[in-house]
């Protein structure tokens, strides 16, 4: 499966206490449908933090479609719920990568655009 994070997630990611384990679960969590529909095949996604659980931990905004997934990471205690302003960008980014061939999103990562996760189940 291909899992890819925006720049930006992979940025919050290495800030957070997240962890492997925690992201790997959750894109598992992702992959059963375990997720809250916001709309343009995004989603929001609760992780917990590593030494923590999901409720006080972090939220990620998802776009979801067969085999990929693409991140933003926001703190609960920093930001309770994306902005509509917020929304609207990850559509639109949505919208940008529905158009995307697998090679496409390939080069996209070669170019660094995107970070490839190594997901393990």
């Amino acid at each position: 499966m291909l899992v890819c994070m925006t720049r930006d997630f992979a940025r919050l990611y290495k800030k957070a206490d997240v962890g492997e384990k925690k992201l790997n679960e959750a894109i598992k969590e992702i992959c059963a449908g375990n997720l809250i529909a916001l709309g343009h095949k995004i989603f929001k996604k609760r992780i917990g933090s590593r030494f923590g659980g999901k409720r006080g931990g972090y939220r990620s905004i998802v776009y979801y479609r067969v085999e990929q997934a693409f991140m933003y990471l926001y703190a609960k205690n920093e930001q309770e719920n994306i902005t509509e302003r917020e929304k609207r960008a990850f559509i639109e980014l949505a919208g940008a990568l529905e158009q995307m061939d697998i090679a496409t999103l390939h080069k996209a990562i070669d170019e660094n655009k995107l970070v490839r996760w190594n997901y393990a189940e």
